[in-house]
């Protein structure tokens, strides 16, 4: 690498695209997710060049030979160790001795003066290694959440300051798998670049003197992260095609791809199914809008299964006096894949249907709310005025009655004396007078005029 090489570099996409990237692995096993990140196993071994590569899970063995050939090829001077007990767990299947047997030559014959089989579990094998000793850590053994993640804090303090790990089927949410949610929390903590295809291929960068350009990938934006792995979706895909394009050179072979293929379907036909209790699910739960961006996650890995079923279609074409019974397979498979992937868009289109209408209803049910409040303090303030008015009318009414007593008082005082006959008919109308004034008094009274004690 260049001395005056800076992460201003970063961006250009040849930084993260060597010769290596364009190797092509010596041993296909069957079977395996990670023939798609061969391309950049190699361009990190270039890149990297660690002293000491440890390999959690190795059964077939072709991303751990992956590694101990790009080694070779670069004459460095790693060291490398697989650790496995190559008998198998719930989620690889169990096997018997011969997957060993095969594994074991293979590696004796072509990089037996480097690389280490060590038959053991994670834990016994853990001891044999000092800490601080390790620059690549690849996690591939049982997936359920709790191995993968005792496997990763056992193993971390082992890692050099160069430590970097690799965690492979991160973008599988099926079953019983956990190493999306490690995943998730690791992502959270440390830098990180994440591959989707092949089951996902995840990196954590956990050591402070990592070369640049791993510290450049980290640093990477959304337009450059999404060129890297379109190249390397492309890469991966080429030596995938070459594997399908390979095994359907027999009868066999054909046969067991597309059993593998319509082993493949009821899986999907499982999440669709999944998919189609979501529209229920999430009207109880705002957790919606994850399960939403993790469907739209999915997308990309349903459309290149599609893309990759048409490329085995195309090449089965040129084995049509061998495998017209293959073809017809192949066809029917593709045509069941599709219409399940129609049926997976037309569920993510609902769900975000759903999302819409729940938002509208969260907004109305808001407004309501706000209404509601308003009008309960119109109404608190209209029986406020209507106390105060009531304690009027009674104020109102006791004032009347206490004039209204005070007016018969006076009558009761005047009226017998004009109205005996022994008054004298001159005295007469000056009592009337009177009379009417004190009336007069009374009513002014009434209307706030008078005030009698």
């Amino acid at each position: 690498m260049p001395e005056n090489y800076t992460l201003e570099h970063s961006s250009r996409m040849e930084n993260f695209i060597s010769e290596a990237s364009f190797w092509v692995p010596e041993r296909f096993p069957p079977n395996t997710a990670w023939t798609a990140h061969a391309p950049f196993a190699f361009w990190l071994m270039d890149v990297h060049r660690p002293r000491m590569l440890v390999e959690l899970g190795t059964h077939f063995g072709f991303s751990y030979f992956a590694f101990n050939q790009a080694l070779k090829r670069l004459e460095t001077k790693g060291r490398t160790c697989a650790v496995d007990t190559w008998k198998g767990d719930q989620h690889a299947g169990f096997y018997g001795e011969e997957i060993f047997n095969e594994v074991s030559e293979y590696n004796e014959r072509h990089y037996g003066d480097f690389s280490e089989l060590m038959r053991s579990t994670f834990d016994e094998a853990v001891a044999a290694f000092q800490d601080g000793s390790i620059d690549v850590l690849h996690i591939d053994g049982r997936h359920y959440y709790d191995d993968v993640k005792h496997d990763f804090e056992i193993w971390k303090p082992k890692l050099s300051e160069r430590g970097i790990v690799l965690l492979h089927d991160t973008n599988v949410r099926i079953k019983d798998f956990g190493v999306h949610r490690l995943w998730e929390q690791l992502a959270a903590e440390y830098p990180h670049f994440e591959f989707l295809e092949g089951h996902g291929l995840g990196l954590i960068g956990l050591g402070n003197a990592l070369p640049d350009q791993l510290r450049s990938l980290f640093a990477a934006d959304e337009n450059v992260t999404q060129q890297v792995r379109r190249a390397y979706a492309r890469l991966g895909g080429a030596l995938e095609d070459r594997v399908v394009a390979g095994g359907m050179a027999s009868d066999t072979l054909a046969r067991q791809e597309v059993a593998r293929l319509a082993a493949a379907i009821p899986p999907l036909e499982a999440e669709l199914a999944r998919l189609q209790n979501v529209e229920t699910e999430f009207r109880q739960s705002l957790g919606a809008r994850e399960e939403a961006a993790r469907l739209a996650a999915a997308m990309p890995l349903l459309e290149a299964e599609l893309e990759r079923l048409r490329n085995v279609e195309a090449l089965s074409h040129e084995q049509a006096p061998v495998l017209t019974q293959t073809q017809i397979d192949c066809a029917a498979a593709r045509e069941d894949a599709e219409t399940i992937h129609e049926q997976f868009k037309a569920s993510a289109l609902l769900v975000r249907q759903q999302m819409v209408v729940i938002g509208r209803l969260q907004y109305d049910s808001t407004l309501q709310a706000k209404r509601s409040r308003a009008a309960k303090e119109q109404l608190d303030a209209l029986k406020e005025q209507l106390g105060a008015l009531k304690e009027q009318l009674g104020a109102t009414k006791e004032e009347v009655a206490r004039y209204t007593r005070a007016y018969n008082d006076l009558s009761s005082l005047i009226i017998p004396v004009w109205m005996r006959k022994s008054v004298p008919a001159a005295v007469r109308p000056p009592l009337r007078a009177l009379k009417r004034a004190i009336r007069t008094l009374v009513h002014r009274g009434g209307s706030g005029g008078l005030r009698t004690p």
